[in-house]
């Protein structure tokens, strides 16, 4: 049943975003502020930067769990920020004790290490060697003379570029798995052309998100508002 009160508190645009996710952007825009400040008063600021986002992850994940008979969720945002904030002292601990127990004991690579490492350098050089082998030998002569070993592998990508466009046309069994294009509307193209393609080459759950005022780089511009579509999508709403 739709609770009744006032359209602007948090409850309702909590309730409202049960049906539509992206309404608990206004949440974000309205108590993030707050939330920042409280937190960088206990963790620096870019992990206080970080506990934000995870704050409004979190809330959303349990959004559906909300008493709508609190009007103001900020008690409830600041319990899920506690809670972050003492997770990541925690953690921090931890690791510190971890660190220095590494410290005592000097790193001596097992068997089981040296071996793995002879197998993955040996598997390297073959794949250098089949890159190599496929060039002319002019072109040979110019690439080990002229550019930095840690190039070639990159170069061997950009060659089976054709290879993938023919099999990328081949039919394909459906694929089921869902999958999410995300883009900012500052960007050139559209997003529907490009989940399109890959609708094309049968990807049959493909879901498009455009974030407002970010371009390509939409997880740096907008790291917030990309972290609320992406929860939505991941978790079914």
């Amino acid at each position: 049943m739709k609770r009744r009160g006032s359209a602007a508190d948090d409850a309702a645009v909590i309730e409202g975003s049960w049906r539509e996710p992206e309404r608990f952007a206004v949440l974000f825009d309205r108590h993030a502020p707050h939330i920042h400040r409280y937190l960088a008063r206990r963790a620096d600021r870019q992990v206080a930067d970080d506990l934000v986002a995870e704050t409004f992850l979190a809330a959303f994940a349990k959004r559906d769990r909300y008493d709508l008979g609190h009007p103001d969720a900020r008690p409830w945002l600041y319990g899920i920020a506690t809670n972050l904030v003492g997770q990541h002292r925690r953690d921090e601990a931890r690791q510190y004790r971890i660190r220095q127990a590494a410290a005592a004991e000097p790193e001596v690579p097992g068997h089981a290490e040296r071996v793995a490492a002879d197998v993955t350098a040996q598997a390297m050089r073959t794949l250098l060697a089949e890159a190599l082998a496929a060039l002319s030998a002019g072109d040979r002569d110019v690439l080990l003379l002229r550019v930095p070993a840690a190039l070639l592998a990159g170069f061997d990508w950009y060659r089976a570029f054709p290879r993938d466009a023919d099999e990328n046309i081949c039919p394909h069994n459906p694929i089921g798995t869902p999958v999410l294009c995300v883009r900012g509307d500052g960007e050139r193209g559209d997003v529907e052309a490009y989940a399109n393609g890959l609708r094309a080459s049968g990807a049959v759950n493909v879901f498009t998100a455009v974030i407002v005022d970010a371009g390509h780089f939409t997880q740096e511009e907008q790291p917030e508002r990309t972290w609320i579509a992406i929860a939505a999508f991941a978790f079914g709403a």
